[in-house]
């Protein structure tokens, strides 16, 4: 009787580091709410990161939610980086929103859809500190209807 509860034990230690081993290691997870008449193209969602592992690598996604009142079938941003020391790193980003036919590609019910895009997932940064993520749409409207939700995620690579 005593093996059997011994061998039960082992098997929930098992699988609790089971468990453990396979969370998720979110370091950074928020969504900003995007002014309900329009993105303005002057106007920056910023996440700040705190990063204090040099050692590891992440996964950066972000997320970006849309309505029917989006009138494109993607959507071009310009992300800034700003590290620790002050540096800034600039890139250009599209994300396609809708096939050819125009039907949104993103998950959800009805007229509001998500779409999670992997930035990179292998990003390592060399400084502990904040690392500031900077999206500006860059669109040709200077106030861009249709755009819900930006969000930002950062978490350690597997």
């Amino acid at each position: 009787m005593r093996s059997q509860a011994g061998k039960l034990i082992l098997w929930m230690i098992a699988i609790l580091g089971i468990v453990w081993s396979c969370q998720n290691q979110t370091v950074f997870d928020q969504n900003i709410h995007v002014n309900p008449k329009g993105w303005n193209k002057d106007e920056i969602a910023r996440f700040d990161i705190p990063i204090e592992d040099t050692l590891s690598f992440y996964s950066v996604n972000m997320f970006l939610r849309n309505d029917n009142n989006y009138s494109y079938q993607n959507i071009y941003f310009f992300m800034d980086i700003v590290s620790p020391e002050k540096k800034i790193q600039r890139d250009t980003i599209e994300i396609i929103l809708a096939d050819l036919k125009g039907r949104w590609l993103g998950t959800g019910f009805g007229a509001v859809k998500e779409s999670d895009i992997l930035l990179n997932s292998k990003v390592r940064f060399p400084h502990s500190g904040v690392y500031t993520f900077q999206f500006t749409q860059a669109m040709r409207d200077d106030n861009l209807a249709g755009i819900n939700d930006i969000g930002l995620k950062v978490a350690k690579s597997k």
